[in-house]
């Protein structure tokens, strides 16, 4: 079930980065290493970040996710159909090179692997009723889709720099249960207008997974169909 925890994970964590709002891909991968100073005053821009959480369309792309571990020559690369609705769903139907189906909807999340399908609750009393690692997740995604990331203080460690183009906000977890899994989240977004053109998330054991996004569009509406096991390739 490791797999599994870790993928839903990063799903869960992919929420964030939309509550921020989606953009088109980058040209070339943000340079972590150089230009970024940290945010002294951070007031106004929180600001506007509640502002523009209140603006999510809906929103549908193509993605490509890499993975770089320390046992592999090359990045591992895995790419599809990506789905984004403003009630906090959210679809990835991975196309290549297998097809996986990854589903975060406000009180669960569904899983649709070599035909076996999987639920997770996010929202119970104990272990039987709810998974507490996802449903820590669910409270990092309220606060972002809330746009209060002062919210998540107690349980994270938020930082912000800027290079003057991108602004970039890091996610350092305080809680040891999730500590075993990430050491940070980093979210770049073009600062004029809080695009978000890549999420890195840097694992535990020293492994990194990546996203990018393209063709993207903005829709009135996306089908609930969408948001259900059982819903074909779209």
């Amino acid at each position: 079930m490791r797999t599994v925890s870790r993928r839903a994970f990063a799903i869960c964590l992919w929420c964030v980065v939309l509550a921020l709002g989606l953009g088109a891909a980058l040209a070339q991968k943000p340079n972590d290493g150089q230009g970024y100073k940290p945010l002294v005053e951070t007031d106004s821009l929180l600001v506007r970040l509640r502002e523009w959480s209140k603006k999510i369309p809906n929103v549908k792309c193509d993605f490509r996710q890499e993975k770089r571990a320390a046992l592999l020559l090359n990045a591992s690369v895995a790419s599809g159909r990506f789905y984004y609705r403003n009630d906090a769903s959210v679809r990835f139907t991975y196309e290549q090179p297998e097809r996986l189906v990854l589903i975060v909807r406000p009180d669960s999340l569904l899983m649709e692997v070599d035909g076996k399908r999987t639920e997770i609750p996010l929202k119970g009393k104990g272990l039987k009723r709810g998974n507490p690692l996802m449903a820590e997740m669910q409270k990092l995604v309220r606060a972002s889709l809330g746009g209060d990331l002062q919210a998540v203080k107690g349980q994270y460690g938020v930082e912000y720099a800027s290079n003057g183009k991108l602004l970039r906000i890091v996610f350092i977890p305080k809680n040891q249960m999730v500590k075993q899994m990430l050491s940070r989240v980093s979210i770049y977004m073009e600062q004029a207008r809080f695009r978000v053109e890549e999420l890195v998330i840097q694992e535990s054991n020293g492994d990194t997974l990546s996203y990018r996004f393209s063709n993207h569009v903005e829709c009135l509406e996306l089908p609930e169909e969408l948001f259900t096991l059982g819903h074909g390739r779209k």
